[in-house]
């Protein structure tokens, strides 16, 4: 990893001055426009956005924004800052997401809890997205791509993120409750979009969450909720007399069913509920967010497609997981991670009160010209020549926090990508990368990345090894590209 040396301002913790033993709050500076002028411009286009605010107001990699629904909110850029709030559970210990998610997610899922029942629910979920398992999804992985392209023609346009998102859907029920029935999958994933499709609304605020009838939101809200909350209550009842019946399968529903906490009791249906609905939403909507990110950088960069479908043929993935990682540095789907103070915390020069987000913004954290040299151009081969430094590189959040399915994601990223770019001929109808857009936590693709699916690639029988003309064909590719900027 290539970096830079030259040195810019930071705030060292190890030297800041002595904690504050009183109460005075010290907020970063930022922006004092209108909170609803702030929350449009996030909203717009969040990237530029935070940039803008902190190239003009942070000092110590520190600035204060203020959103509708989230009141004061810290982001914080500087590594050893970084470090602190993944590390300060104890002072730190809530989601800075949870207000925003609990209507959907419940408030006792393992992204609701906080302190020691959410680390006792991880310690239930986490073998289940790791290890021997990992094998198993690959092949669940190929066989969703798969009838995802043969639902495509040839000649057809369309955009690539509704897509993403159906393949995901496609597999992770069979995961999750093990259906293969397609047309109950479908019912379910369109349950599930209903009720993810108003998490912005979410985002507004308690005033907001009112039932007022028909005309109010919150009322369309409850609705879609219950239609989903009827399909999940009613396969936890039937995973429920299979498990007694002993005919139960090897899905994640199942494994809930069984599994006992520290305490020897069993999880109620609720609890199960709420942890099948966060994994839908973290297993779906993030992953298909990266990967119609990661499918818009590589198409405008010819030479990346080469690499990929050439890696495919000889089952090999270091360059596309390169791919992947720069992606996630550059297009990260979630604005950032972080944390809630639950009391008068001290980070840095900064005396922050009790429920003040603390956020770490991942789009101007993995864009740090300290971290990475020309940090705004996509280039995977920065992460084969190294790892970035700590706390630089954080998609998937960090400390006891960190996103638990970030292998079964990855995976899932690799196995679509190799598929889908070894098989199919697809050509952005964009002339650059697309801008982004704020949909709740999620940062879209402003147009939902759109493409012309041309038909399969010509397979040309050649002699020698299968990277050697593919890789050739894609450095003269590449040559060109590289006379034209491809800063995303």
């Amino acid at each position: 990893m290539e970096a830079k040396t030259a040195s810019r301002p930071r705030t060292d913790v190890q030297t800041a001055p002595p904690r504050r033993t009183d109460s005075v709050v010290r907020l970063p500076p930022g922006p004092r426009t209108p909170v609803l002028v702030q929350t449009r411009q996030y909203v717009r286009d969040p990237f530029t956005f935070l940039e803008r605010a902190q190239a003009r107001y942070a000092d110590g990699g520190s600035v204060t924004i203020n959103i509708l629904g989230f009141g004061r909110t810290v982001w914080v850029t500087d590594p050893e800052l970084i470090k602190e709030v993944f590390a300060r559970d104890d002072e730190m210990p809530l989601s800075p997401a949870g207000n925003l998610v609990k209507p959907i997610f419940g408030t006792k899922s393992v992204t609701g809890l906080d302190g020691r029942p959410h680390l006792e629910r991880r310690k239930l979920l986490l073998p289940r997205f790791h290890g021997e398992r990992m094998g198993a999804f690959e092949a669940g992985f190929r066989g969703a791509c798969e009838r995802m392209i043969e639902r495509w023609e040839p000649g057809s346009e369309f955009e690539l993120h509704p897509e993403m998102y159906r393949l995901t859907m496609d597999y992770l029920f069979e995961t999750l409750i093990g259906t293969t029935d397609r047309d109950y999958v479908d019912q379910l994933t369109s349950a599930s979009e209903g009720l993810m499709a108003m998490m912005s609304l979410c985002a507004v605020g308690d005033w907001v969450r009112h039932d007022l009838g028909p005309l109010s939101p919150w009322f369309y809200f409850l609705r879609r909720r219950r239609r989903l909350d009827k399909l999940l209550y009613g396969e936890i009842a039937a995973h429920r007399k299979a498990v007694a019946e002993g005919t139960a399968g090897d899905d994640v529903l199942t494994m809930l069913i069984e599994a006992e906490t520290e305490d020897g009791s069993k999880l109620t249906d609720e609890e199960i509920r709420d942890d099948l609905v966060a994994l839908i939403v973290a297993g779906s909507e993030t992953t298909a967010t990266a990967l119609a990110w990661t499918f818009d950088l590589v198409l405008h960069r010819p030479g990346s497609v080469f690499r990929i479908a050439a890696e495919a043929e000889i089952g090999e993935s270091a360059y596309t997981d390169a791919v992947i990682k720069e992606s996630l540095r550059l297009r990260p789907p979630v604005i950032a991670a972080g944390r809630v103070t639950a009391k008068t915390v001290d980070l840095g020069p900064w005396t922050l009160p009790p429920d003040v987000r603390v956020w770490t913004p991942m789009s101007l954290i993995q864009r740090d010209p300290e971290a990475y040299e020309n940090p705004n151009e996509f280039r995977p081969e920065r992460f084969l020549e190294g790892k970035p430094p700590a706390y630089m590189w954080i998609p998937f959040g960090g400390g006891v926090r960190r996103c638990l399915g970030a292998p079964f994601a990855l995976l899932e990223m690799r196995v679509v990508l190799q598929t889908v770019l070894s098989r199919l001929d697809l050509n952005p109808l964009s002339s650059a990368v697309e801008r982004t857009r704020a949909e709740g936590a999620i940062i879209v693709p402003n147009k939902g990345v759109r493409v012309r699916y041309e038909g399969p690639r010509s397979a040309k029988p050649r002699e020698g090894h299968p990277l050697d003309e593919l890789l050739k064909t894609a450095a003269t590719t590449e040559a060109v590209a590289e006379t034209q900027p491809q800063d995303a």
